[in-house]
């Protein structure tokens, strides 16, 4: 992301570009699909981790990465990978992919009955059933939930 990709006022980010590493180049270009391309609420700890970076380099250009290496070029991803890997370690927390954190928010976003549309157009899939088969999951405890539903509902209806 790009200063410009940040709107303060309307607590608002924008994803215009993704990175892509094809061998050993990193190119900027645009999301795989149109949906890529969105807006997201600017959540209130983010903000504050944002303006936190902002004030580390306050005459940064707006078409300037947010984070970016020394010399102002996009992180290379293998050392985001290791950086990713050593902080979940640090924290104890189980040895994930960074993309394995979208299928987390997927299943998080179901499991919080947010609406399909709405999950589909926050992460940036071009279709709901792409959110639906591929990123959100069933956990033991929703599937024995609706297992248990289904069961009442057979006694009650047994009862009558």
């Amino acid at each position: 992301m790009r200063w410009c990709d940040v709107n303060f006022e309307e607590k608002a980010l924008y994803i215009r570009q993704q990175i892509v590493q094809m061998g050993k180049h990193i190119f900027i270009g645009d999301p795989k699909t149109e949906t890529g391309k969105r807006e997201l609420p600017l959540l209130p700890h983010i903000e504050k981790l944002l303006i936190k970076q902002r004030a580390l380099e306050p005459g940064a250009a707006l078409e300037s990465l947010i984070f970016h290496s020394s010399n102002g070029t996009p992180y290379q991803p293998n050392n985001i990978f290791r950086f990713f890997k050593k902080k979940l370690r640090e924290l104890g927390l189980p040895d994930i992919s960074i993309h394995d954190i979208r299928h987390t928010v997927a299943t998080m976003m179901k499991d919080e009955d947010v609406p399909i549309r709405d999950a589909q157009k926050t992460l940036g899939h071009a279709s709901p059933i792409t959110t639906m088969q591929h990123y959100q999951h069933s956990s033991l405890e929703k599937k024995k939930k609706a297992l248990n539903a289904v069961s009442n509902r057979m006694r009650q209806g047994a009862a009558v």
